[in-house]
């Protein structure tokens, strides 16, 4: 006779004990958005549960291109992006923090720049970050009271591949990771300006010169701590919010777990 333990589904036999789990939360992630849904599916959400995430134009879902679950974001290059409302989480002041995505890019080569990322309105925005650097590269510049995080470099990313892209500060340091490869960094000490009352963007750029991203993204991810300190793997799956640790004893007979990611 088998009998469920509990909510992990975790059987055993009767009078016979097999295994127990526990759950570890990541309280690091401040902002987590996944794809993994329907095609044409223009639902979005924070699997943070913190904040509420705008859509903009006709972003969507789509099955056409995928880096994980069988989807991704569409952006159009028309006027589509993503819109996070202004949040202490997001207003980064002088502590760590790591910005990361997967992205890919429709078209090849650069005839203007492919904003991925941007918060505050020109003169007073906090960060900007793009693709079009000598070409295709990425860029990025970070705002502060002590003067601008200025890195850019690295392979030409707008080739129709998916390429993961991450920015860290550690104290002082400063890194811009492409694929998991430090493409520049930088020194500087100060506090990030806080652009306050603007939505952090992705996909679109309030400042002239910038071309909407037309592409795909999935597995954006802020978290408030440096989440990389040197070259590293990026991920070969999806980010959880909560794992689950399971440890047998005896004979295991069936056991499935589910995390809220």
């Amino acid at each position: 006779q088998l009998t469920n333990t509990g909510s992990e589904n975790v059987y055993r036999a009767a009078d016979e004990y097999v295994a127990s789990g526990s759950s570890t939360t990541d309280s690091n992630t401040k902002l987590l958005i996944h794809s993994d849904t329907t095609n044409g599916s223009t639902a979005f959400v924070d699997s943070s549960g913190t904040h509420t995430i705008g859509v903009v134009g006709n972003l969507q879902h789509s099955t056409a291109q995928s880096k994980f679950g069988g989807s991704s974001i569409a952006f159009d290059g028309s006027g589509d992006y993503i819109s996070i409302p202004d949040h202490a989480d997001i207003q980064f002041g002088t502590s760590d923090f790591t910005i990361e995505f997967w992205f890919r890019t429709n078209g090849t080569g650069n005839s203007y720049a492919w904003e991925l990322a941007h918060k505050g309105p020109p003169g007073t925005d906090s960060l900007n970050w793009w693709l079009g650097n000598n070409g295709s590269q990425a860029a990025l510049q970070v705002f502060t009271d002590a003067g601008t995080v200025d890195l850019r470099g690295g392979p030409n990313l707008a080739d129709q591949q998916w390429h993961h892209l991450a920015l860290v500060r550690n104290g002082s340091s400063w890194a811009h990771y492409a694929d998991g490869t430090a493409i520049d960094t930088q020194t500087l000490s100060g506090s990030v300006r806080p652009a306050s009352g603007s939505p952090f963007n992705l996909g679109v750029c309030n400042a002239n010169g910038a071309g909407d991203f037309n592409g795909h993204m999935d597995e954006i991810r802020i978290s408030d701590t440096a989440k990389y300190t040197a070259n590293f793997t990026p991920s070969s799956a999806i980010h959880e919010i909560i794992s689950t640790t399971t440890t047998a004893t005896g004979s295991l007979l069936s056991t499935t777990s589910t995390a809220d990611s």
